[in-house]
């Protein structure tokens, strides 16, 4: 994509991709794929990849000063932004390491900047701006969450998500190689990947804490005898965050299991009052996929004075929000995402004050 955007656009032009999707669908790891193979395919000293971490201000902030100093960038001009005498805040100080990071890329015949983990929308567009400087010949890929207001009509950029998950080949090699297992019953791990929506990080840990069992095997206790047909029984019974402990305890690649990133994704949507009323409405559903509009429908129940088209086409462009295959008038939420509404639901609100929320409204809801 990001080729087929330079090849088709003028000289000296940045042209951007964003990956965008659901916390643990493997943006991150494509961005480094990318990036390595930009790195293999560009080999001379002309050109360059660079990541940054926009997680945070403190994350972006430490991101540029190493770009700065990979870039040639004096000691000396940098103490003067970032050194302890500096009276500059977070924010100042990066907007100056970039105008000095820029002022150098320009040197260079190609670059790929990736931008990970962009999910604050004030990081994504300061970061954007830089599309509008003369900066040479360059591509910026970027990982996000947020998929409301990207540059969508601008013709050097493209979108991608990856809400969907791997491709079942891919996904059951992931399983096995971590897990240290096969079953011999494709049936049974095609289960499993379909229970965990063929998603990486929730195969990973899966991966993980049967292997972490099954190397127990020589106890009394017989943990060589769980199965996936036994795991995909605990997931029914929703303690799908017990089995990512072991996960979390090792922190392999990526330092969050599905659970916590998705809660902490949940927690900053639900300050949006549009977003927490969708989440409590699917709380009280089944998983099934369900119709945008009738969500919609609940919301403007909720809160009459908002515009109904405007919150039809942001519900639609959540990232914890996955169009249906068949029908892209229905949504659906992954499992583990479902859980984690439930739980913020169910712990945020009294019993009574749940049973309140679902009578206040004249929608026919199916409770879980």
């Amino acid at each position: 994509m990001l080729c087929d955007l330079q090849n088709g656009s003028d000289n000296d032009c940045v042209v951007a991709v964003f990956v965008t999707g659901n916390p643990g669908c493997g943006k991150s790891q494509i961005a480094h794929q990318v990036g390595r193979k930009f790195a293999d395919e560009n080999p001379d000293c002309n050109s360059f990849v660079m990541t940054l971490d926009a997680e945070s201000e403190e994350t972006l902030l430490e991101s540029y000063k190493r770009f700065c100093r990979e870039l040639g960038i004096t000691e000396y001009c940098l103490n003067n932004i970032v050194g302890g005498d500096s009276k500059l805040t977070k924010k100042e100080k990066i907007t100056h390491l970039k105008s000095f990071a820029f002022s150098k890329v320009r040197e260079y015949s190609a670059w790929l900047l990736i931008l990970d983990n962009a999910n604050e929308s004030e990081s994504l567009h300061c970061f954007l701006s830089e599309k509008g400087e003369h900066v040479g010949c360059g591509q910026l890929l970027v990982t996000t969450q947020e998929s409301t207001y990207l540059p969508f009509g601008d013709p050097s950029c493209k979108m991608i998500s990856l809400s969907e998950g791997m491709q079942v080949k891919d996904s059951m090699n992931l399983l096995r190689s971590i897990s240290h297992l096969s079953s011999g019953d494709d049936e049974e791990e095609c289960a499993v990947l379909d229970a965990l929506d063929y998603q990486p990080l929730a195969i990973a840990s899966a991966a993980l804490y049967v292997r972490f069992l099954h190397d127990g095997e020589g106890t009394d206790i017989g943990f060589a005898s769980l199965t996936w047909e036994s795991y995909v029984k605990q997931l029914d019974k929703g303690i799908s965050q017990a089995t990512e402990e072991v996960y979390e305890d090792t922190k392999m690649n990526y330092p969050q299991s599905v659970t916590s990133a998705v809660s902490l994704t949940l927690q900053k949507l639900v300050k949006n009052a549009i977003f927490e009323r969708v989440f409590h409405f699917l709380a009280l559903c089944s998983q099934a996929p369900i119709a945008i509009d009738v969500i919609v429908k609940y919301v403007m129940e909720m809160e009459p004075d908002i515009d109904e088209f405007h919150t039809a086409a942001e519900i639609s462009k959540c990232s914890l929000l996955i169009p249906d295959a068949d029908n892209p008038a229905l949504v659906r939420v992954h499992r583990v995402i479902h859980e984690v509404m439930k739980s913020h639901f169910i712990k945020k609100n009294p019993t009574d004050k749940v049973f309140e929320i679902i009578h206040q409204d004249n929608i026919s809801v199916c409770p879980t």
